[in-house]
């Protein structure tokens, strides 16, 4: 039986291991809201069972614990809009 190496491959992805992804994390709601820029309230509203604006990202649920996926956050991120705000012309 091999030892786990902190090398191995991961099926399915280019290059074998995580190409330039952060390692799968659960983070709990206040990570996840410190994350966005946004209050824990808010996440909380968004992933009550019969909410008129749901989050946008899936939660995973153990029991009571309500945790999100550090991928899905990320992926969350980047698939935002971006507009740069900030004048680059020198008067």
């Amino acid at each position: 039986m091999k030892a786990f190496d902190g090398e191995q491959r991961k099926k399915g992805t280019k290059g074998g291991i995580m190409a330039g992804r952060e390692p799968r994390r659960l983070l709990t709601v206040e990570q996840t809201a410190e994350r966005l820029g946004i209050a824990a309230q808010t996440v909380y509203n968004g992933i009550a069972r019969r909410t008129l604006k749901p989050f946008p990202i899936k939660p995973k649920r153990w029991g009571r614990k309500v945790l999100f996926d550090s991928t899905d956050i990320e992926s969350f991120i980047e698939s935002m809009p971006y507009e740069d705000t900030l004048d680059t012309k020198s008067s």
